[in-house]
């Protein structure tokens, strides 16, 4: 920038002005941010390309052949490794891989082992645990009974047992009723209710007993003759009725209504009467 010419105007002072920052302040802290940014790096020069000659030459000194075989070997023990991985997990084995990788792991660095056991320990499922194998003769071989009927039979006691402490249960309190009921009960004694109604001189008078005895007996017999005679009017009456005309038994029926009516009358007659003519006991006496 050429300098200026000692004949330019002079630069007029800023006017300053209440709570506005004026031109000078940032032209100096526009200074100190220019002056505080580091220069920046020099950028490294970019690698030289390789000719298509070296790079022709490179391919035809390499076997692909023997590379193709490597990958192959290599891909099947990745492969074998998974599998014997796997089946370890699933098994709750630990393979000899894994130990070596956690004892290299323990010599490089304790406290990061810790954490990742903590973190492994945390995200990992709970392994089944493994039952320690048993040895059995083989004179015991074949009492061995199986898991399930074993605890079939234990769940059958545990049954029973409840049973039989409820039933114990329930004896001990029927005796308790028995027992209070027994305690409560009043024992009769016949001289001590001497006004009882019920009759206790069986045997004094066998004679008499056996007298008013049959005279009962006769009385029961003739009131059970005496409905056996109604039984059998009553049926006798309907057949002889079944047997009458149609005229017949009208003429009966016309009777036997005007009979009904003249006894009605003159039982309605004589009440009227009598309770028209009737005298006090008053009336009688005054005359």
């Amino acid at each position: 920038m050429p300098p200026k010419r000692m004949t330019a105007n002079p630069v007029k002072p800023a006017r300053y002005r209440a709570g506005k920052a004026t031109g000078v302040e940032s032209d100096s802290d526009s200074d100190a941010s220019d002056s505080e940014t580091p220069a920046e790096p020099a950028l490294p020069p970019p690698p030289k390309a390789t000719s298509a000659g070296k790079i022709s030459s490179n391919l035809g000194k390499v076997d692909l052949n023997a590379r193709r075989k490597e990958a192959e070997a290599a891909e099947e023990r990745r492969l074998a490794r998974e599998k014997a991985e796997k089946l370890a997990a699933e098994e709750g084995f630990v393979t000899e891989e894994e130990e070596e990788s956690e004892e290299e792991d323990d010599d490089e660095d304790e406290e990061e082992e810790s954490e990742s056991e903590e973190e492994s320990s945390e995200d990992e499922a709970p392994r089944r645990l493994m039952i320690r194998p048993k040895f059995i003769p083989k004179s015991q071989r074949g009492n061995v009974k199986d898991p399930a009927q074993q605890e079939e039979e234990a769940r059958q006691a545990e049954e029973e047992a409840r049973k039989k402490a409820a039933d114990e249960l329930v004896e001990e309190q029927i005796k308790k009723d028995l027992a209070a009921r027994a305690a409560g009960k009043k024992h009769w004694d016949d001289d001590e209710n001497e006004d009882s109604d019920v009759d206790t001189t069986d045997g004094l008078d066998p004679e008499a007993e056996e007298a008013a005895w049959r005279v009962r007996e006769l009385k029961r017999l003739k009131r059970a003759r005496a409905a056996i005679e109604e039984r059998e009017k009553e049926l006798a009456e309907v057949e002889r009725r079944r047997n009458l005309t149609e005229e017949e038994r009208q003429a009966e029926d016309e009777a036997f209504l005007a009979k009904q009516q003249e006894e009605k009358e003159g039982k309605g007659k004589m009440s009227y009467m009598q309770r028209y003519f009737h005298k006090g006991r008053l009336l009688s006496k005054t005359r």
